[in-house]
């Protein structure tokens, strides 16, 4: 038997090694941050003013119910839906115009941007009886000049319904400033009778197969026909069936566009290209996707982020009138966490945007998560572009994520995301859509216990907590604006901002008062949407382009003219041609010539000037000797859409700098072009043509 030793055992050494690999964790752990210093010099650059936007009312007995079978959730299903959008609806040229979906009303409201002149009153959406505002609720608003016309159109989606199309009228008398309401917009479904119960979110369009006219790629998030929001009905309906690898909720689709009409009864016609999305992609309960040409091969790839489970890359191989996916995966590696690959996370996706963060002339992706500091600590993805892109061709999504090292990876329960630069100094700013329940009481313990449970029980609503009105799940967040420093991002939302930390969804910008910087609009969940006007007070110069299409000269109606008294042989007096013959050239007069080569003007878009290029893509050398790239955007993301048009912050350089730019485009028959330009800082309107640079 050993002897105890006189002294007690010194044990120092080993609490200081204790002491020290606890401060070492502790300093892994702490969040990559810039400094307060640096912050308050970074939020000098910056200033927005909050301007109300019209607020639809409440109509008497309206009822946000749910399916009998499971009551409980009730506040939960009604979690989604706040949408938002700025363009130029009236046809004045500027993106001025918002439309904008608030769920409590259940409602769609067109309305000018706060701010600018009220050139028609608020119009609240007349959805006739296509919608049952008792059994769901309006969700997505989509911009977009989808009959080809000339003027803007939208589409709007639902849950426990269907999307329909609001096509603008062309009466013959129509021109710029005409008031807009209910009786501007002819109405067509999406889907030929009878209509699907669908709960559409994401909705963007782009030309996804290469024929020259832009496609719908829409994502549904329950399972189709679960009428979850009707409260007369108890029948069983499904939730996710797994928290990271949900493979049960609705199903995603590739519209294609063949063909459209204009007049007083215009149409498109969009066809549905069935399941194209690999593996079980097609119901992986989608909240967001985006849609870009991340190979420079004239082809969109898409974005799908997924809730419960993969996000899906999909390197688009589509040719004229057939859709072909293939799915890039990021690639493993032995210090790399399963779900820091592309294609192969369990988190849930809920926004996706693109820029070329690095500028290296690709772009990169940037996706929200769940990234909440003291609930659900997923991650958000910076997903940077490594320049292998012949990879693709070998299944490789060949990017990755640096959200961590640059400090944007951890924020809040975050929806929308979105790449736009706020002071013009060439250096985009990131702002996130957070927040999920605004209440009081605290139930993240409840929707962690949940996530942890097995799958087999996690698809039976009988299953879940109750979540109800009280409930509280990040819902007092502010909603980050992130600016880049020295070497790290710094949310600065708290110092711009302060106070305010509404629930949000959507996201939309845009310079709606033509000054030259962008504003920002946000859509709010059981709250009053937000309108930001940015009031920068030193913005740098700027580079603004209205990309546009040519508009079909016999998709444009003349407006009727009085006709001279013709004689007997049906001639005027001066010999002009008969009723007919006028009538045709007064048409020929209403519609613009197509032009027989690119052309470009100061300035914004004249009335009818053209359609929106979508998916258009900038290539712009910068004065330093750098190069910038953009695209026109055609509603990637959550519920929020940008403005249709490209704007580049060029820094502090003189208004008269000559900038050299190329354009690659489509053309209406599929063609690709590619046309240089120089031009000026300022706004400028492009209108392509068929005889450009042909590829």
């Amino acid at each position: 038997m050993s002897q105890a030793p006189d002294k007690p055992y010194r044990t120092w050494p080993a609490q200081l090694a204790v002491l020290a690999t606890i401060g070492f964790i502790a300093a892994m752990a702490q969040l990559p941050e810039a400094p307060d210093s640096e912050a308050d010099v970074l939020a000098a650059r910056f200033a927005f003013e909050q301007l109300p936007l019209p607020i639809a009312p409440v109509p008497e007995g309206v009822v946000h119910g749910i399916n009998q079978y499971a009551p409980q959730l009730e506040a939960y299903v009604h979690t989604v839906g706040a949408s938002i959008a700025i363009g130029d609806l009236d046809g004045d040229g500027l993106a001025n115009d918002l439309c904008y979906s608030d769920i409590r009303s259940k409602s769609v409201t067109l309305a000018p941007a706060p701010g600018t002149p009220e050139r028609y009153a608020p119009v609240v959406v007349d959805f006739g009886a296509h919608f049952n505002p008792g059994v769901g609720f309006p969700g997505t608003c989509l911009i977009g000049d989808f009959n080809e016309d000339g003027l803007a159109d939208l589409l709007i989606s639902f849950a426990s319904g269907s999307p329909m199309l609001l096509l603008r009228k062309d009466t013959g008398d129509l021109g710029p400033g005409a008031p807009l309401d209910n009786s501007s917009y002819y109405h067509q479904t999406l889907l030929a009778d009878p209509q699907p119960v669908w709960h559409t979110l994401p909705i963007t369009s782009a030309d996804i197969d290469g024929d020259g006219h832009f496609d719908l790629v829409l994502g549904n998030y329950f399972r189709d026909g679960d009428r979850i929001h009707d409260p007369s009905v108890n029948s069983y309906f499904e939730m996710n069936d797994s928290f990271a690898w949900a493979e049960n909720g609705g199903s995603n689709h590739v519209f294609l566009w063949s063909g459209a009409t204009a007049g007083e009864a215009p149409s498109v016609n969009f066809v549905d290209q069935g399941d194209v999305f690999p593996g079980k992609g097609e119901r992986r309960w989608t909240l967001a996707i985006g849609a870009a040409d991340l190979d420079h091969d004239d082809r969109p790839e898409v974005y799908m982020a997924n809730d419960h489970g993969p996000d899906q890359l999909l390197w688009n191989r589509s040719e004229p009138g057939r859709v072909v996916f293939e799915e890039l995966v990021g690639e493993p590696a032995f210090n790399k966490p399963t779900s820091m690959r592309v294609s192969h996370d369990s988190f849930k996706g809920m926004g996706i945007d693109f820029a070329d963060v690095n500028k290296d002339g690709l772009f990169d992706m940037y996706v929200s998560n769940i990234a909440s500091e003291f609930g659900m600590q997923e991650t958000h993805y910076l997903w940077m572009s490594t320049g292998e892109t012949n990879k693709m061709a070998q299944g490789v999504a060949p990017y990755e994520d640096h959200g961590d090292e640059v400090g944007i990876a951890h924020s809040s329960w975050s929806w929308e995301s979105i790449f736009d630069d706020f002071d013009n100094d060439g250096e985009p700013e990131l702002v996130q859509a957070t927040g999920f329940m605004k209440g009081t009481i605290n139930k993240w313990a409840d929707l962690g216990q949940l996530g942890i449970i097995n799958d087999n029980l996690v698809r039976d609503p009988h299953n879940w907590p109750k979540i109800d009105w009280r409930s509280d799940i990040d819902g007092w967040d502010y909603n980050p604006f992130w600016v880049k420093g020295s070497k790290l991002y710094a949310n600065l939302a708290p110092k711009l901002m302060p106070g305010l930390t509404p629930n949000t969804r959507g996201i939309a910008t845009g310079d709606v008062d033509g000054d030259g910087d962008l504003d920002m609009a946000f859509a709010c969940q059981w709250e009053d949407s937000i309108f930001l006007r940015n009031d920068a007070p030193d913005p740098g110069r700027f580079l603004g382009l209205n990309i546009l299409l040519p508009v079909d000269a016999s998709l444009i109606a003349a407006a009727p003219q009085p006709v001279d008294e013709v004689d007997e042989d049906g001639l005027t007096e001066e010999g002009a041609a008969t009723e007919a013959e006028a009538a045709e050239a007064e048409a020929a007069d209403a519609a613009p010539a197509a032009p027989t080569h690119t052309t470009s003007h100061a300035g914004f878009p004249s009335w009818r000037e053209g359609t929106p290029a979508v998916g258009a893509y900038v290539t712009l050398k910068t004065p330093d000797g750098g190069e910038r790239i953009a695209f026109v955007d055609g509603g990637n993301g959550h519920t929020g859409q940008r403005a249709p048009a490209v704007f580049m912050g060029l820094g502090d350089v003189p208004e008269d700098t000559p900038l050299s730019l190329s354009i690659r485009w489509r053309d209406r028959g599929g063609a690709v072009h590619e046309d240089a330009l120089t031009l000026t800082p300022g706004w400028h309107t492009i209108v392509l043509a068929n005889n450009g640079g042909t590829l």
